[in-house]
């Protein structure tokens, strides 16, 4: 496969989600390297459906990306360019998006009433700057020296999470964790 074939074709896995296995790539603490990847394309606007599992995509630059109904588990999206990325009913759980740039993103946004899930996430010195928290969970996550300037938390739930350093202008609504809907704790079903 040349060197473009295979950039094509790691770049369809990404926005459909399938597996990286069979690609051969090198792997770096057990994830699939993919660490400084140039997307093919212009990402503007670019979908992705289905899951990333055990990525390293370290200093990447894919700004505006829309994740719908997603998976993304045990990658690496550190010191990456994520500016305006967009997420609807996804879920990330065992990630890492320190010294990552979020700005202007929609980590919060809503979809038919459900909502974004964060757990063991790694935000530490992260850029969050303008970045929307309509509502969404978030589980032992780690905010330390976090930029979050202006950021308004709004209907977000935090449960074991970590904040550390600078909290100027960031609005936390403390009255949202005594909404059963709104709480830490899971229903049976889900």
């Amino acid at each position: 496969m040349t060197d473009d074939a295979k950039r094509n074709e790691i770049w369809r896995r990404l926005t459909t989600g399938a597996s990286m296995d069979s690609l051969g790539l090198p792997a770096v603490n057990g994830r699939s390297d993919l660490r400084d990847f140039v997307p093919p394309v212009d990402t503007f606007n670019t979908t992705i459906t289905g899951r990333w599992t055990g990525l390293d995509l370290s200093g990447v630059k894919l700004p505006s990306l829309r994740f719908r109904s997603a998976t993304i588990q045990d990658c690496v999206i550190s010191g990456s360019s994520c500016r305006d990325w967009r997420l609807w009913d996804t879920t990330m759980v065992s990630c890492s998006l320190a010294r990552s740039d979020l700005r202007d993103s929609a980590l919060g946004a809503v979809a038919d009433g459900r909502r974004n899930s964060y757990t063991d996430i790694d935000f530490s010195r992260a850029d969050l700057t303008n970045t929307v928290h309509v509502s969404a969970d978030y589980t032992r996550c780690r905010f330390v020296d976090t930029r979050l300037k202006g950021v308004d938390f709004a209907g977000s739930v935090f449960c074991d999470c970590v904040f550390e350093g600078n909290l100027r202008e960031v609005l936390l609504l403390s009255s949202c964790v005594q909404r059963r809907e709104l709480s830490c704790e899971r229903d049976a079903g889900g």
